[in-house]
C-alpha cells in the first residue's frame, strides 16, 4: 500500500509486520491518577462499555460523566450548555477536594 502525502521518499525502510506486531502486543499500564471521562450514548454503545475501555487500563479514580449529544455536537448549541454545565461542577468538585501529599 502506498500513500502519497506530498513528502520526500524516505531512505529508511519500515518494518510493517514488526510495527504491527508490537501494536498488538501494547498494554497500557495506566495510572492512578483520577481520571474524569466524558462519554456520549453513541460512543457507548459503539464500544459496549460504560467507560469505553478505560476501566480495564485505568488504576485511579475513574468518574463517567454522561453528557448529551455525540461525539462531535457535544461541544456544539444546544449540547455544549449541558457538557459547560458538567466541566464546572467537575472541576470544582475536583478544586474542592483534598489533596493526597
Amino acid at each position: 500500500v502506498q500513500v502519497r502525502l506530498g513528502l520526500r521518499p524516505s531512505t529508511v525502510d519500515f518494518d510493517w509486520r514488526g510495527a504491527t506486531q508490537l501494536a498488538f502486543r501494547y498494554r497500557c499500564r495506566g495510572n492512578d491518577a483520577p481520571m474524569d471521562l466524558f462519554v456520549t450514548d453513541d460512543l457507548v454503545a459503539g464500544t459496549g462499555s460504560p467507560s469505553l475501555g478505560w476501566a480495564d487500563v485505568h488504576g485511579g479514580e475513574l468518574r463517567v460523566h454522561r453528557v448529551p449529544g455525540e461525539h462531535m455536537s457535544m461541544v456544539k448549541e444546544p449540547h455544549v450548555a449541558a457538557l459547560a454545565a458538567i466541566l464546572t461542577e467537575t472541576f470544582r468538585a475536583r478544586s474542592e477536594a483534598p489533596r493526597a501529599t
